[in-house]
């Protein structure tokens, strides 16, 4: 689902819950201009204003990917069908692919990040969920509650999402990660 969709979600479940754009703010610790700018399209969403967003308006991340019709027992995505759920690099640093995720009651939600070379400038977010992040390619240095923890191709970590997290590119090189986010 393209970004212009999201923000038409967002927009749409804040009015159906008869929330103000001031409403949702305080809710989630935003400006009412940022809300405004994100119901609008014109800024780019990062994963975890997405799940503080889903988190003030009590709906599951994966909720703003979903596409219409019915969950099945058995979900597959074929590589050629994903198309980057956060896609502009420049302003948040990263690609986030989502993989093969249940529509509704899912506990956990998963994502192929690709993190490019350079990720100077970037600043560690943080959400209520708990995640999980396996390296399949290259090697990063996982920022984690203030200190750096070097990880190689096939290295993993669990960690808690509301301590200030991120990757970082280690030796200036694509990396890919599987991230499981998984609910409380």
């Amino acid at each position: 689902m393209d970004e212009k969709k999201i923000s038409e979600r967002i927009r749409l479940l804040r009015t159906h819950l008869k929330l103000t754009q001031q409403d949702l703010a305080d809710k989630c610790g935003y400006t009412k201009g940022m809300i405004s700018k994100i119901e609008n399209g014109r800024i780019s969403l990062p994963i975890a204003t997405l799940s503080k967003i889903a988190n003030a308006l009590n709906v599951k991340l994966s909720w703003f990917f979903e596409e219409e019709g019915e969950d099945s027992e058995l979900i597959i995505t074929k590589k050629e069908e994903r198309t980057p759920i956060v896609s502009n690099v420049t302003e948040f640093g990263y690609f986030y692919y989502g993989l093969a995720n249940r529509k509704s009651l899912a506990k956990i939600e998963t994502f192929m990040v690709i993190v490019p070379e350079v990720t100077e400038g970037k600043q560690p977010f943080s959400h209520q969920e708990e995640e999980f992040a396996f390296v399949v390619e290259g090697a990063i240095d996982l920022y984690y509650d203030g200190k750096l923890y070097p990880l190689e191709e096939g290295d993993s970590a669990y960690y808690f999402g509301d301590k200030p997290h991120m990757f970082l590119s280690r030796n200036n090189q694509e990396s890919k990660v599987l991230v499981i986010i998984v609910s409380n």
